[in-house]
């Protein structure tokens, strides 16, 4: 760690600077600047996300901890800007602070520490720092990971350098990983067993409220669908994507011809690219800040945050993004949780054994391609025997794996010494 610091070192008489004369909200927050230099004292729950898919993982979570550990407040922390958005908008009212996450500089890292002074610190599936768990367990503060993953291109890289990797996990107390899978992974590193436990992924705890006839209506009304028009939500999408589902689209015009598209890509600021796209493919096609629109659109291009785990709800057929190209995929249980039958494409690595759950279940359909994608969809839109079975499916699926929440809650609360030590295992 001495060198690590070292490098640092070398680095904050330049970064701290030009942080403080940024006038950055993030830059300023990710060397420390904005966090009090006095310490809270009240000892609360420390939950870290790195960024939005993250931060919607840990609302169940969080809001579990407020219930179960009353007594305790609790504080959360983001690494990047739509991390930060997403989280004011939708935890802000749940949590007692929140901040940037300081980058792992020395100087940083032990400037929030003193402020936080946490009971524990709860990390969310992964942006381990060393020097962070360091300085925290040289203070005698418990460390818990939370839905953690090791993903293919992640496991690779850890191989190569299987003690750094060991040493990033022993900064941990206890890891609760999502899956078999993922254990093993940890495992094969050489990490201590005695710090791994499977906690399931609290993805499958998030609270899915069901589309009711008043909410639907209101959104077909300020799309401009009509009730019984059969709508595609294709969600978290990446470049080379879109031109392949507004084609295969297209194709299901042909069968469906009230048929409907919503394309919500990763990246918002792409949305003026993917309206051009559509039209390009004489498709009509309009903005979601824009809507309504005069007439009714073939296409809706999502540019909101937040809205579409809503939207899967409309959904006849969802398909998420980042799996056609090789990113690795998003979350395949946001639709499922609506009862909407799930597709996706062949690099879904981020999500590999939910993915192969789902399909496993009869809930999702991995499509290989282009044309396997084009086909069903048709074939999915065009059999609602098929489809609603599906849908079903996805549901069973989703209640069937809920109690992470329960199992993390319960380990910080022995980790605070809420209730009485428990046995391992969840």
């Amino acid at each position: 760690m001495l060198l690590y610091h070292l490098l640092w070192t070398l680095a904050l008489p330049v970064c701290l600077p030009a942080a403080w004369l940024s006038g950055s909200e993030r830059f300023r927050g990710r060397f420390g600047l904005p966090v009090p230099s006095r310490s809270r004292g009240d000892r609360p729950i420390w939950v870290h996300a790195l960024s939005v898919g993250e931060v919607f993982s840990a609302l169940p979570l969080v809001e579990s901890l407020r219930n179960e550990c009353a007594r305790r407040p609790v504080v959360f922390t983001v690494a990047t800007a739509k991390g930060m958005a997403a989280a004011g908008k939708f935890l802000s009212t749940h949590v007692d602070g929140l901040f940037y996450m300081p980058v792992d500089a020395w100087w940083c890292v032990r400037r929030i520490l003193k402020y936080m002074n946490p009971g524990v610190f709860v990390l969310i599936e992964s942006d381990i720092w060393p020097g962070l768990l360091h300085f925290m367990g040289g203070a005698g503060i418990k460390r818990l990971l939370v839905n953690g993953r090791v993903s293919p291109r992640t496991f690779r890289a850890y191989r190569r350098f299987p003690f750094a990797a060991r040493r990033l996990f022993s900064g941990l107390d206890l890891c609760l990983m999502q899956s078999d899978l993922d254990l093993r992974r940890v495992m094969a590193l050489g990490v201590d067993p005695a710090r791994l436990e499977v906690g399931g992924n609290i993805k499958f705890d998030r609270k899915v409220e069901p589309f009711g006839r008043e909410e639907r209506m209101k959104w077909l009304d300020l799309f401009g669908f009509g009730p019984a028009d059969p709508v595609v939500v294709a969600g978290s999408t990446h470049p080379g994507e879109e031109e392949i589902l507004i084609e295969a689209f297209s194709f299901l015009r042909n069968e469906a011809p009230d048929a409907r598209l919503i394309i919500a890509p990763r990246n918002i600021d792409r949305a003026e690219e993917i309206e051009i796209m559509a039209r390009g493919m004489n498709l009509a096609s309009v903005r979601r800040s824009s809507a309504p629109a005069a007439g009714a659109p073939d296409v809706i291009v999502v540019d909101t945050i937040g809205e579409l785990g809503r939207l899967y709800g409309l959904g006849t057929v969802g398909f998420v993004g980042g799996s056609l190209v090789p990113v690795g995929g998003h979350n395949p249980l946001e639709p499922a949780g609506f009862g909407c039958p799930v597709l996706f494409g062949p690099h879904m690595h981020n999500f590999d054994a939910m993915a192969d759950m789902l399909v496993a279940a009869g809930a999702g359909l991995r499509v290989a391609g282009r044309t396997d994608l084009r086909d069903s969809l048709v074939s999915l839109v065009t059999d609602p025997l098929s489809r609603n079975d599906m849908g079903s499916r996805g549901l069973r699926f989703v209640e069937s794996n809920r109690g992470a929440v329960a199992c993390a809650v319960r380990k910080v609360k022995a980790m605070l010494a809420c209730g009485e030590p428990e046995a391992r295992g969840c």
